[in-house]
């Protein structure tokens, strides 16, 4: 076969060398800061809706699930890269690669996985934009009220802070954006352990906490902790800029125990803030704190300030996403055009998070609709197509099949929490009560 002898004389992984390419420890602790944002603020509550014992389960499996699908993007992607004689390949042209070697019936089908692929990751990093300007007018409300007694919509804080996002967004040399992210990490890290000091003062026995185990709580769980655990999207650029990738995928390397340390502390985030405040957990947790304490009031600010900063990576990483395609179009002025681009995505995120506005339903409906299709069930069909022809598959069929499913399980959740939300929005409570009980005796 024409693809064996490819994959017997071209290896991607091969002649990395240069300042451009990373070491594993170096990619460790990106993996590590890529996945280290706002969201951890929110884990306490996923708790909320699943209780400590079933919470802390359901966090281990669905952490699993992410990395076994990620381990198999990043495996695929290697087959492609082999076999097209590539050094690289981003997710979605690893997904249209992916239709055009499985079975036939796949092929047609390969341009429209590969453009629900990228209009998925640009929706993933709007959704997660526009969740940041929601967390930090949280924090700028309560600020803003207790220095100033100025009560305004929280609409306003977001206006007032796509001020900064606007001019933040346009650095594009990928070093300056480095050392902006970096900062805000550092930021968001301080902050974070200041949450953990106060969440550790006066908690009361773990005993007191409820264990909800309703069909309508877990489905909030889920949808928040796949989109706190997500890492797929991240997978192949920082595989594409390593020294060794052979190292990503080992069973202690990079992506394991990357995955492993943010569990862990994903976990004890979650655990410890739905213990100490119990049902009257938002998101974001700082909002909890003491506001008249200068520590939490700290805490805020650093919540606030890293929001807006990091929000310059993200920002970047959408407008690579939409500049693949517009970029193919013969324009006359580009810079003109990415200047734009940059104005359309901020006024965009602004739009959409003066929407949503609550943080819980907002992130349950993206976890289940954009992670699940990013994370289970895109990952599953790309696998599919690429073992289609090698011997001994069945197995991998099966297991992909179960993540499938599981992916399908989660986007049904993710919608159905929008139906509910706009069910009690328009006070329609019949129809929804069938819905949910027709659904939790099916799964």
């Amino acid at each position: 076969m024409d693809a064996e002898k490819c994959l017997e004389h071209f290896d991607p992984h091969k002649n990395r060398e240069g300042t451009q390419y990373k070491s594993s420890i170096q990619t460790f602790f990106s993996f590590l800061s890529n996945n280290f944002d706002s969201i951890i603020f929110t884990m306490p509550l996923a708790f909320k809706h699943a209780g400590l014992l079933y919470g802390t389960l359901t966090l281990i499996v669905t952490s699993i699930a992410c990395t076994i699908s990620t381990s198999k993007l990043l495996c695929s992607n290697h087959f492609h890269c082999r076999r097209n004689k590539k050094l690289q390949m981003s997710f979605p042209k690893v997904a249209y690669n992916a239709c055009k070697s499985g079975p036939n019936w796949m092929h047609p089908f390969a341009n429209s996985l590969m453009l629900l692929t990228a209009s998925i990751l640009g929706l993933t990093y709007l959704g997660l934009i526009s969740y940041d300007f929601v967390l930090a007018a949280k924090s700028l409300e309560q600020l803003m009220e207790y220095y100033f007694g100025i009560d305004f919509e929280i609409e306003y804080y977001m206006v007032m802070m796509s001020v900064p996002c606007f001019l933040l967004c346009y650095p594009s040399n990928i070093k300056y954006l480095s050392i902006l992210t970096n900062i805000a990490h550092g930021m968001l890290a301080i902050g974070c352990f200041i949450t953990i000091y106060y969440c550790f003062d006066d908690m009361p026995p773990l005993k007191t906490r409820p264990i909800p185990i309703s069909f309508t709580e877990i489905r909030y769980f889920f949808g928040i902790a796949f989109f706190s655990m997500e890492t797929i999207r991240n997978a192949v650029p920082l595989e594409a800029k390593m020294k060794s990738p052979r190292d990503m995928c080992k069973p202690f390397g990079v992506l394991n125990i990357g995955m492993l340390t943010v569990t862990l502390f994903y976990g004890f985030i979650g655990f410890i803030g739905y213990a100490r405040y119990g049902q009257e957990v938002e998101a974001p947790i700082t909002v909890l704190l003491p506001i008249k304490e200068i520590p939490s009031q700290i805490a805020r600010i650093l919540l606030i300030l890293g929001i807006i900063i990091s929000n310059s990576s993200l920002f970047f990483e959408i407008r690579n996403v939409m500049w693949q395609n517009l970029k193919k179009k013969s324009m006359k002025y580009p810079k003109c055009a990415k200047i734009a681009t940059h104005n359309v995505l901020v006024t965009c995120a602004v739009l959409m998070a003066a929407v949503i506005v609550s943080v819980g339903p907002f992130i349950v409906f993206l976890g289940g609709l954009c992670f699940s299709i990013l994370s289970l069930i895109v990952p599953s069909i790309i696998e599919i197509g690429t073992i289609w022809k090698a011997e001994n598959r069945k197995w991998k069929l099966l297991i992909n099949i179960v993540i499938g499913s599981f992916g399908l399980l989660c986007l049904i959740l993710g919608v159905l929490t929008m139906v509910d939300n706009t069910f009690n929005y328009f006070g329609i409570n019949k129809p929804k009560k069938e819905i949910f009980e027709i659904i939790s005796k099916v799964y």
